[in-house]
């Protein structure tokens, strides 16, 4: 995942879901987890989203007076990397972000291994689980817990504590690119976007670009895919006029729910057994937010709300 965070989405221009919470949520946790770790993986910096026709405009530029704190319209006058079509201009999103999600992640287990509290290894549900009146054990590798947390993003095998859980899983890819003579250290949006590779200030000035990125729902099987990789190509070539070259191709399934909302409750098995998935294409905004509420319904006994309950579609 590129990591990106918008208040903006989609093609009818709608605020993100739960933005003012989740964004406020994730602007404490990710610098406070910096500071923790001594690593640089979040960058806040408004992103442009471009129009690509008049129509879109016209109907961006509507909505936009809906959220004057969060976006400011970009006129089509405005100076931009010659590279890049902005006939019909655009509009910046004055809240947004990027997670490096690979150093996040290494910083994260890093910090885990040196309090002994991390262990990778895998479980067969089915045989390794035992259930006990006030404790979970696995004695293969001699854990005891009193509660449970499923955070598995997709996978092929169902999960016998949440049968049928809601997901609908989605396949994507990303680029990374050169691209000659493109000074563009801003993440721009236009049908895919395209953002710096790195978000280290010194390192800003590489020519090397992601750029995503697809969704495909049939036949996932999580590898680059060539009919993905055109796609991308064929789109970015609509706007950025400049001849670029493949460096890496890389894709991995979004444990994406029914209803593009976060997944989270008990076992219908177990009341100490949990799961949190589903965070989708938003998990980088959401998953601070999220953890947050999940350990305050296991803890304090918290009501976890409607819109993120297990059993909401039957509601």
């Amino acid at each position: 995942a590129a990591g990106l965070v918008t208040p903006i989405t989609g093609k009818r221009f709608v605020k993100t879901w739960e933005w003012d919470d989740a964004w406020k949520r994730a602007q404490s946790f990710y610098p406070d987890i910096e500071r923790r770790t001594g690593n640089t993986f979040w960058k806040v910096q408004p992103s442009l989203r471009l129009f690509a026709s008049d129509e879109e405009r016209v109907h961006a530029q509507a909505r936009a007076a809906s959220y004057p704190d969060l976006v400011s319209l970009y006129p089509p006058s405005h100076d931009l990397n010659a590279c890049i079509d902005q006939t019909y201009g655009g509009f910046v999103m004055n809240e947004a972000a990027r997670l490096d999600g690979q150093v996040y992640l290494d910083a994260s287990r890093s910090a885990f291994l040196q309090r002994d509290a991390f262990l990778q290894a895998s479980l067969d549900l089915n045989h390794d689980l035992q259930i006990r009146v006030d404790a979970i054990e696995i004695p293969r590798l001699g854990i005891r817990s009193q509660r449970l947390i499923f955070c598995q993003g997709y996978s092929p095998t169902e999960n016998p504590w949440f049968p049928n859980l809601p997901l609908v899983p989605a396949q994507g890819d990303i680029l990374t690119l050169h691209v000659p003579d493109l000074d563009e250290t801003r993440t721009i949006h236009r049908d895919l976007w395209i953002t710096p590779e790195s978000i280290v200030p010194h390192q800003l000035a590489s020519p090397h670009y992601l750029v995503g990125s697809t969704y495909r729902w049939q036949g996932l099987d999580g590898l680059p895919s060539l009919d993905a990789r055109q796609e991308i190509l064929a789109k970015l070539s609509k706007w950025l006029d400049r001849t670029v070259d493949v460096l890496d191709h890389r894709s991995a399934i979004r444990p994406t729910s029914f209803d593009q909302k976060p997944l989270m409750g008990q076992s219908p098995l177990s009341p100490a057994i949990w799961v949190l998935n589903g965070l989708g294409a938003k998990g980088t905004l959401m998953a601070p937010w999220c953890a947050e509420q999940l350990v305050a319904a296991m803890m304090d006994g918290a009501e976890i709300r409607s819109s993120l309950a297990l059993d909401r579609r039957l509601r």
